[in-house]
């Protein structure tokens, strides 16, 4: 139909960056560095993320993340979920029945330098990564089953600081089998350039 005098259409958001478990304290926690001891990372974002193997409060969490994203205008969004792989499907299930936006959604992989409690073995974490994308991409296919689907899985891992090298080739194989997209962060601060380079000293820069 045509658009009366009074309306208008505009895209809607993309939003290529967002982690739906610390969706809670969106826009605070800016007080801290990001690696300290006491940094934004084991003050805020793991101890948040942690909740989130309750599947309860992540579905609760999830849903509340989901709406107001959708009602701000974002049609799509990369996701980073927790490092919970049942968490993780319930982000999946949640966005699937909601019916929006379009999600990419990734299960969270670290396996060192991580808040005691919240952290995975390499074992662990490329199982359940590749449970999560066996998961979602045939969760996604239940649909219509066509291409492009609301929910696609990721391959994410967290950043250079919680990841092994053996993590990161396990992942960079699991995103090539599931021809998957994959996202993690890079050069965020300073103290976070120089804590990789320390880990990685092999290597110039985060890239």
């Amino acid at each position: 139909r045509e658009l009366g005098p009074r309306e208008f259409l505009v895209p809607g958001f993309i939003d290529t960056h967002i982690h739906f478990p610390q969706f809670p304290f969106a826009g605070t926690g800016i007080d801290r560095p990001l690696m300290a001891e006491d940094g934004f990372l084991k003050k805020y974002a793991f101890p948040i993320e942690q909740t989130m193997q309750d599947r309860q409060r992540a579905e609760h969490t999830y849903r509340m993340a989901l709406d107001q994203i959708l009602g701000l205008g974002t049609t799509t969004a990369l996701v980073y979920g927790s490092a919970h792989l049942e968490a993780s499907k319930v982000l999946v299930d949640v966005a699937l029945q909601r019916g929006g936006p379009r999600c990419c959604v990734g299960k969270t992989a670290m396996d060192r330098n991580c808040s005691d409690g919240y952290v995975e073995t390499l074992e662990a974490s490329l199982s359940h990564t590749e449970a999560f994308m066996q998961y979602t991409q045939a969760r996604a296919k239940e649909g219509d089953g066509r291409s492009p689907y609301l929910v696609q899985p990721v391959v994410t891992p967290r950043f250079l600081p919680t990841c092994t090298p053996e993590l990161l080739r396990g992942l960079g194989k699991l995103a090539e089998k599931y021809g998957a997209m994959i996202q993690s962060h890079m050069s965020e601060s300073c103290d976070e350039v120089a804590f990789s380079r320390a880990l990685f000293p092999e290597h110039p820069s985060d890239a």
